[in-house]
């Protein structure tokens, strides 16, 4: 009897641990897949290209110019109705890439994706995209302290403070506005 109970139990947990073991794979895979995807698509290539014609990685990207791009409001007299255009198209690829890294948050968050596996691949590239939208975010915010949470919490976690670009300016600063009177309570 003895005999058989120990026998059951190996086998209840050989099963148990080939199961938690398929499902890491299946995490694991999933997450190259949604990344090999994103790097090798088009579609993505091309947001993050139009995101950076007129909001250069490196350089902070205030509310008041990316609302204006956004709404299309020219900001001068003088500018052309394909630069507002331009300006509209890269306000709306940053919507884009910001919902893009929440959806992966969540992504990890339920146990979808792997994120030690996320953070060793795109750890750089989130937090220099959230630290040149900071302004931006902490705006959104306001009246919707929702909006963005999940990436939030991600880069509080991920970021490293200390971090600088190659212009000796911090790189992967909390999110705040530009302002200081913005931000997350």
């Amino acid at each position: 009897m003895c005999g058989t109970v120990v026998s059951v139990l190996v086998a209840a947990y050989t099963f148990w641990r080939s199961a938690e073991n398929n499902r890491n794979q299946s995490r694991k895979q999933h997450t190259v897949t949604i990344l090999l995807e994103s790097r090798l698509s088009t579609e993505f290539r091309e947001v993050n290209w139009n995101r950076k014609k007129i909001y250069r990685p490196g350089e902070d990207i205030l509310y008041n110019d990316w609302q204006a791009g956004y709404t299309r409001v020219p900001l001068h007299p003088g500018q052309t109705p394909e630069k507002t255009e331009e300006r509209y198209i890269a306000a709306e690829a940053l919507l884009f890439l910001l919902n893009y890294y929440e959806f992966l948050v969540l992504g990890i968050k339920t146990g979808d994706l792997d994120e030690e596996l996320l953070k060793g691949t795109m750890r750089g590239l989130m937090c220099s995209l959230v630290d040149d939208a900071r302004d931006v975010i902490a705006h959104l915010w306001h009246g919707r302290p929702k909006v963005y949470e999940h990436l939030f919490n991600l880069h509080e976690g991920w970021r490293d403070p200390t971090m600088r670009n190659t212009q000796g300016a911090l790189s992967e600063r909390a999110i705040t506005c530009a302002c200081g009177q913005l931000g997350k309570a």
